[in-house]
């Protein structure tokens, strides 16, 4: 006698071999041809082709001119869309816990998007728990760690620098070029950007992970060395943690 299936448990057979399909071609470094993907997975050619012709019709696998599938543009854009929306949602996991850990400190995520150091996020205590998230915000890469740690570790430092020319953006606070380049030498063998003008109350530093920075700005107050080393140690465990948890970006 049959077993009679629980109702709901029912799979769609050619939505799970069009799954397999798109998982196999992802997995496969240089792509399929059509008879090694009905191999994979056991099915006639005449079978596999139908799916494979409606997965490339919309767009998730795509044929070269030697019959090799690949994953097509929507298939990782879809993918994209999806890793995208799981790094926002743990950056803004990163920014709250540490705004609560430091309490009195701005906490800020920058991106360098093309010659600009964007604010992507930003906590404060004026606003405590509110994640901000500026729009058209961008920092002069002369006058903040998070601008000056993008400008240390960029390859486009000479664009960058066209973009922002040093007489108009940077001369007034740094006088030459020659003091602005020691000070970027220096961030790349330390690892992270810390506030230069020691006349400057409070405590200001960014470190760098993938092609973000986070930073931190206290504004007032005399912050000790030891309080000093004790961020940057909260800063590399919190980098630690974005790391394990496999972020890509």
């Amino acid at each position: 006698m049959e077993k009679k299936k629980m109702p709901g448990t029912e799979l769609v057979q050619s939505v799970e071999r069009a799954l397999d399909i798109l998982e196999i071609v992802t997995d496969a470094e240089n792509g399929l041809r059509l008879n090694e993907i009905a191999s994979k997975i056991n099915l006639k050619n005449t079978t596999v082709h139908n799916l494979i012709r409606t997965l490339a019709a919309k767009g998730f696998l795509e044929k070269d001119e030697n019959n090799v599938y690949t994953a097509g543009e929507r298939f990782l854009s879809v993918a994209e869309r999806s890793a995208n929306r799981k790094f926002q949602a743990r950056l803004e996991s990163v920014i709250t816990e540490l705004a609560t850990e430091l309490g009195n400190a701005t906490v800020i995520i920058s991106e360098m998007s093309g010659y600009d150091v964007k604010v992507k996020l930003r906590m404060s205590p004026e606003q405590s728990g509110i994640i901000q998230r500026p729009e058209h915000f961008s920092m002069c890469p002369y006058s903040s760690v998070s601008g000056l740690l993008f400008l240390a570790f960029s390859d486009n430092r000479d664009a960058i620098m066209k973009n922002y020319p040093f007489v108009e953006y940077g001369n007034h606070i740094w006088k030459t070029e020659e003091k602005l380049f020691k000070h970027l030498e220096e961030i790349k063998g330390k690892g992270f950007s810390s506030e230069w003008n020691t006349a400057k109350e409070g405590f200001r530093i960014a470190v760098p992970f993938k092609n973000y920075g986070i930073g931190i700005d206290i504004k007032a107050g005399k912050v000790s060395k030891e309080r000093q080393t004790e961020i940057l140690k909260i800063l590399g465990k919190t980098i630690a943690k974005i790391n394990s948890k496999g972020v890509s970006k």
